[in-house]
């Protein structure tokens, strides 16, 4: 499943090139100094997804709870670069996922962003595997960083592609939980939280994610109440 989750809260960042190691905060390392009495969701927009950029984040990641509980950690590193890109007569940007060479991979998602509401809307995607397809989204699927603490707004939309074995309809309901203070390997952040009620056919998934005030970046993905990844390092070029 290429869920839309997937293509709206990927991991985020600044339009400056950063390294993170386990230190945390902001100021004189380099890392963005958060607004200092935030008051929406719009201080962890991520401004990263532009034209020209790329952002590498390396994870722990945790597999699914067995049946006793125990879950399995390991290293995911995620490569995304950004590009102008139409989708369907729309202009906008191409997010590719790229190897760590910087090739491309099999996803292309593209967005619209509206820098000044703080809203950033899914167009569709391409797979170039084998077989390749297309899918649209019908409907409105969007993340909104203009929300208040509380705040909630839902979505619903479906991928109509040239494969139909691809398609899927999904309803999403997403609260702005408010601010936190997390930590992470990465370090300690305050952190914009997210909560993210997603339904698909029969199945309902509840995710919570925390993203860097100053920047967007994704700190931490809770999947059904288990921790499903942490961030351990993110360089933005």
């Amino acid at each position: 499943m290429h869920s839309t989750f997937r293509l709206l809260a990927l991991a985020s960042g600044v339009a400056l090139a950063l390294s993170l190691s386990a230190c945390g905060g902001g100021g004189s390392d380099g890392t963005p100094t958060p607004t200092p009495t935030p008051t929406d969701a719009s201080v962890c927009f991520p401004t990263y997804k532009q034209a020209g950029k790329s952002i590498t984040s390396t994870f722990d990641a945790y597999s699914v709870p067995d049946a006793s509980g125990k879950q399995t950690k390991y290293t995911d590193t995620e490569r995304f670069s950004y590009a102008k890109g139409t989708f369907n007569g729309v202009s906008g940007i191409v997010q590719i996922e790229v190897d760590d060479k910087g090739l491309p991979l099999h996803y292309s998602d593209f967005f619209r962003i509206d820098s000044a509401n703080k809203v950033i809307t899914a167009l569709g995607f391409k797979y170039s595997g084998s077989p390749s397809y297309t899918c649209n989204i019908v409907g409105v699927a969007e993340h909104r960083y203009n929300l208040l603490p509380g705040q909630s707004y839902t979505s619903n939309f479906s991928f109509d592609c040239t494969d139909p074995k691809q398609n899927e309809t999904f309803k999403q309901t997403a609260t702005f939980a408010g601010f936190e203070k997390i930590t992470v390997p990465a370090g300690t952040f305050d952190a914009c939280k997210l909560d993210l009620v997603e339904i698909e056919g029969g199945q309902t998934d509840k995710f919570t994610v925390w993203f860097r005030q100053g920047d967007g970046v994704e700190l931490r993905t809770d999947l059904n109440g288990t921790k499903d990844k942490e961030l351990v390092s993110v360089t933005i070029k």
